[in-house]
């Protein structure tokens, strides 16, 4: 008897197992929309979270999943600078980019889901003459009927980082910093 109910709980945890399913990975293309300068930076981007994932869904039964971004935040956004700035490593200007926050919380219902977006970037430019600290945020809240749609969630918050993204790179702050150092050697 405590055999068949051995047996018999294995099953149900492997059957509900089978059903609970992780969530893939992130993928994130966040556009920008900006020139190449001409500048240089020495270029730091550091993930500074306490996690290392960019999505949590959690369910009405207290359970959650994460996900991680692929590729990961840091390099992703030191490939979008580099589309603005070019990196090299005997600039006369660094720039420091610190990720603060970077997170998409998926609350799942039973008829509904809601999810919360929020991006915080640290900025430092860092010259011979000065030093110019900027902090730049973003969030989003979305909603819909049943299911989270994954890939639709991910474009939401690539596009918000996109545009996090888009007031780092185009502020004139930065870009005025940058260039000064560009012309003072």
């Amino acid at each position: 008897m405590i055999k068949k109910q051995m047996v018999a709980a294995l099953l149900s945890l492997a059957f509900l197992g089978a059903c609970q399913s992780t969530p893939t990975p992130v993928s994130l293309n966040p556009q920008v929309s900006t020139q190449p300068s001409g500048d240089a930076v020495r270029l730091q981007v550091r993930d500074q979270r306490a996690h290392n994932y960019v999505m949590r869904l959690k369910t009405n039964d207290q359970t959650a999943e994460f996900a991680t971004a692929d590729p990961t935040l840091a390099s992703l956004i030191s490939e979008r600078v580099g589309q603005r700035w070019s990196v090299r490593d005997d600039a006369p200007v660094e720039l420091e980019i610190i990720i603060r926050d970077a997170l998409f919380v998926v609350q799942q219902g039973s008829l509904r889901h809601d999810t919360q977006h929020n991006i915080r970037l640290y900025t430092k430019v860092t010259s011979a003459e000065r030093e110019t600290e900027k902090t730049f945020t973003g969030s989003r809240e979305s909603n819909g009927p049943l299911r989270a749609d994954q890939r639709r969630i991910e474009r939401e918050f690539a596009d918000l980082l996109g545009s996090v993204l888009n007031d780092v790179l185009n502020d004139e702050t930065l870009t005025n910093r940058i260039r000064e150092a560009q012309h003072a050697q």
